[in-house]
């Protein structure tokens, strides 16, 4: 089983957020928004911090970036989480999940079923992916509000989009959750 071969990726994941707080020092609006993201993210209890006494090698460390659209009206700022990104065996967290079966219906099947009835209705779920809790120790990422702060690590508590698994869980828990 892929998950076993998981190795090292506290390293890369260091380097990539030293690299994030450089682009940081050059850029203080992105600094701005990405810590507004974070704070977010905790206070809605999407992740939370690990106690030094916790911490442990385990895990996956998950690099993460920003991507910055500054024209948009609804997000300007989008954290990415790099699922892909390979570990000292060379082996990634999405190597080793599970894609799980499509389970939503074709997509020419779903614009058919709009003639079917007098009105369709079209729903846009807010962080959607973040509305899905997991049990899991296994996804962390390092951040801290200055540089001169130690890097805490915290554990994600919610499915993580760009995970091969996340399209599968959000589909599949959005019929479990339907009225009928």
């Amino acid at each position: 089983m892929l998950i076993n071969q998981l190795g090292n990726s506290k390293d890369d994941a260091v380097k990539r957020f030293m690299g994030l707080e450089k682009r940081f020092s050059m850029h203080a609006e992105l600094k701005k928004l990405y810590t507004e993201f974070i704070h977010e993210y905790l206070a809605l209890k999407h992740m939370k911090p690990i106690s030094e006494d916790e911490k442990e090698e385990t895990g996956f460390y998950l690099p993460h970036h920003a991507v910055l659209k500054p024209h948009s009206t609804t997000t300007k700022l989008r954290v990415v989480f790099d699922v892909s990104c390979k570990t000292s065996t060379g082996v990634s967290l999405n190597d080793a999940l599970m894609v799980g079966p499509v389970v939503q219906k074709d997509l020419l099947d779903i614009i058919l079923r709009f003639r079917v009835h007098k009105c369709g209705i079209v729903a846009d779920i807010a962080k959607m992916y973040r509305m899905i809790g997991i049990h899991t120790e296994d996804q962390r990422i390092l951040w801290r509000d200055s540089p001169i702060e130690p890097i805490r690590t915290f554990e994600l508590a919610t499915v993580t989009y760009g995970s091969a698994s996340a399209s599968y869980l959000a589909t599949k828990c959005l019929q479990k959750c339907r009225c009928r």
